[in-house]
């Protein structure tokens, strides 16, 4: 199947502690840019004046300016509105396969949205996170009475309003702040897959790439990156190339540590020294960029030398399905399917905020099976987004709308808010009977 570009956000897990991120001193004229949402409504009456739109918010001690010209090194915030010209409507692709809470109807509000309006926070970091937390709790306010989306511009993630609350509101009042502050775009290269982080600007620190990985190391391989990322964002020195140490312990944010731990196998050491050095930045890439080194080239040798690392830290180098080896490939799937029409008859687990069901379905006619995130489902048939392009069906492609049939559903991966909730294990298992072959 071939790999899609995506953004990781939440489904890393990785909450980052308010108490780590350091205060910053900014040159005056050169504010740190750290937030920028934009809410696009659907059509309205009548166009929405930016300034109302505000009125009932709490933003005291929040300076209005009007450009970074104006900026005078305290919290500030740009409130203005823009059309589709100036801020370009995020493409349903992108709602579909980067949003939370997605919502077909709603998405074709925004497709249809002529303006937009734009929530610029500028400023240096301050302890307690007052000016995130005014205008995250103004946007989100402003959403919700428009039934509109939040577009979090800097990561690339979108919400709706109900979503946009519970991720950012809540976690900052409890201290928290989620990993939605930054991103980790995946691609696939030539030799594997490769992740780069967007974002760690804002915390005073060089992102990070990691690269040629398998995409059966995946899973794991998005943990040690979390890990990676949150031991730089914690950092009170700027991260140069060279020896780094992480360790699940030293790791301040609780809930991050315990997601961690609750990772690691009795047999991994939740620890590992590893070598940065400079990435050379490919298109659409941070200018500084630093790579987590390996000795061997791309390839099987690079795998086999990534999957002793995440043997040593985790435990285990992969997502171990519980299907038993005992198991046939049949009743794995006969398993997976009756779990899957479960979850699709109980409806009520997939109208939860944040909740999303990729199914694997089989294409009778060239053997292939895609994968498909569930849109609509009735009786025994149902609609799915196409989440990658099928090798020997030209007709289809990523992102297209798939009518499929319950007799044909193989495998299903459940997925919350925070990640990965439960699977059929199909997938594994195959991977595993084709590595006794």
């Amino acid at each position: 199947m071939a790999f899609r570009i995506l953004i990781i956000g939440l489904t890393l897990a990785s909450l980052l502690n308010s108490k780590a991120v350091y205060s910053m001193e900014n040159k005056l004229g050169e504010p740190d840019v750290f937030i920028h949402y934009a809410i696009f409504f659907g059509k309205q009456e009548q166009e929405l004046n930016s300034e109302d739109l505000t009125k009932q918010c709490d933003l005291k001690g929040i300076e209005r300016i009007t450009s970074f010209d104006s900026f005078t090194n305290k919290p500030g915030v740009i409130i203005k509105n823009q059309d589709v010209g100036q801020l370009p409507v995020p493409s349903l692709q992108a709602l579909q396969y980067f949003g939370r809470g997605f919502d077909q109807a709603k998405a074709d509000r925004i497709m249809e949205s002529d303006y937009s309006v734009s929530f610029i926070g500028v400023g240096p970091f301050d302890k307690d996170h007052s000016l995130l937390k005014k205008i995250t709790i103004c946007v989100y306010s402003v959403a919700k009475k428009y039934n509109a989306f939040v577009y979090d511009v800097a990561d690339s993630l979108t919400f709706t309003s109900d979503s946009f609350a519970n991720i950012r509101v809540n976690e900052i009042s409890q201290g928290f702040f989620s990993s939605s502050q930054f991103g980790v775009r995946a691609y696939r290269v030539e030799r594997g897959i490769r992740s780069v982080s967007m974002g760690l600007e804002k915390f005073g620190q060089p992102n990070l790439a990691i690269e040629n990985f398998s995409e059966h190391h995946m899973g794991y391989m998005d943990k040690l990156f979390t890990l990676v990322l949150q031991h730089v964002i914690e950092s009170r020195d700027k991260v140069v190339p060279g020896p780094i140490s992480i360790d699940v312990k030293n790791i301040s944010n609780p809930m991050l540590q315990k997601n961690m731990q609750s990772s690691i196998a009795p047999n991994g050491i939740g620890r590992a020294r590893l070598v940065l050095k400079k990435a050379v930045p490919h298109d659409g890439d941070p200018s500084e960029l630093l790579a987590i080194t390996f000795e061997n080239p791309p390839g099987d040798s690079l795998w086999d030398e990534q999957a002793k690392l995440l043997l040593a830290i985790f435990g285990r180098d992969r997502d171990i399905s519980s299907v038993p080896d005992s198991a046939s490939l049949d009743e794995a799937i006969a398993s997976a399917k009756m779990r899957a029409k479960d979850i699709l008859e109980e409806g009520h687990t997939l109208e939860k905020d944040g909740m999303r069901l990729l199914l694997a379905v089989a294409l009778e006619e060239t053997k292939e099976v895609i994968w498909v995130e569930v849109s609509d489902w009735e009786g025994q048939k149902g609609i799915g987004i196409l989440l990658s392009d099928p090798i020997h069906t030209k007709s289809l492609r990523s992102g297209m709308k798939y009518e499929f049939n319950y007799a044909f559903i193989m495998d299903f991966k459940l997925y919350g808010p925070d990640g990965l909730l439960e699977q059929g294990g199909v997938d594994e298992l195959a991977r595993r009977a084709g590595s006794r072959q």
